[in-house]
């Protein structure tokens, strides 16, 4: 779900050293990356889960991580071509809130969809009680959540898109800054066809992957943000394309029965 080229192992981070107390703060101390880390970890195989594929992301400063890991759970099967992705953020400078996201990593493209933005706060040294409880009730938030990912993509999979929505879409993502003019060059490739097996299927499921595409070019620290606007941009029109198919057969339903009862949709009373 992140994709950098300054990746860092897993041992570089238990290894950092701790974050130094801010001159101007008398009571807040920043909480290390390996204890967050390590209660991620701990967490997640509470739940009898594991976490593979790690990939940890540090801040030119080390003050802030993201990571992303694949995520191996027994309770549900991720839909054909996935799996289960989960990705984590953390500051140890008050910088942003800590961050859980939850999604999908795409095997054919390579790219990955998130569903969840699921914040955990703010937290310092002192707060790691408060922020275990957290971190355990967003994740059976996820949990519950991931239930609807199949049919979201059964459906996304089957809502084709006309060439003027997919320029529509790609327009909102310029203008709210979800998708820099950069990558649009690579997401047209993927999603017309270029660099991918199935060139004839223009369908929203296939919006998504290309944004994923698009998006390993990003700011590692935004690349999973970004994920989650976009699917959400997707999601909401999938929303508004369904509500106009159903008004559209209310009004053939109407006009059917209308002429059953004698009438045709544009005849008006007699003179």
């Amino acid at each position: 779900m992140i994709y950098s080229k300054r990746k860092v192992a897993l041992d570089d981070v238990l290894n950092l050293p701790p974050p130094k107390r801010e001159a101007d703060a008398l009571t807040w101390q920043g909480m290390p990356h390996d204890k967050f880390v390590s209660l991620f970890y701990e967490i997640v195989e509470d739940r009898n889960w594991s976490l593979e594929n790690p990939v940890f992301v540090l801040a030119l400063s080390d003050k802030g991580l993201a990571a992303s890991f694949d995520l191996v759970r027994d309770d549900l099967e991720p839909p054909e071509g996935t799996r289960w992705g989960v990705g984590i953020m953390h500051s140890n400078d008050r910088r942003y809130s800590m961050r859980l996201y939850g999604g999908l990593r795409l095997l054919e493209s390579d790219s990955a969809v998130v569903f969840d933005e699921l914040f955990l706060g703010k937290h310092d040294y002192h707060d790691m009680y408060r922020l275990e409880s957290t971190m355990q009730r967003e994740l059976m938030r996820f949990s519950r959540a991931s239930k609807k990912y199949v049919d979201i993509l059964r459906t996304l999979d089957e809502r084709r898109v006309p060439t003027s929505d997919y320029g529509e879409l790609l327009v909102h993502a310029l203008r709210n800054k979800i998708l820099p003019w950069r990558s649009v060059a690579e997401l047209d490739k993927f999603y017309y066809g270029k660099g991918s097996v199935r060139p004839d299927r223009q369908t929203a499921w296939r919006v998504l992957q290309s944004f994923g595409v698009a998006t390993r070019k990003g700011q590692p620290f935004h690349q999973m943000a970004m994920l989650r606007a976009f699917s959400r941009t997707v999601l909401l029109y999938d929303e508004r394309m369904r509500r106009k198919e159903k008004e559209l057969w209310h009004a053939v339903r109407a006009a059917a029965k209308r002429e059953r009862e004698g009438g045709t949709p544009d005849e008006g009373g007699e003179d």
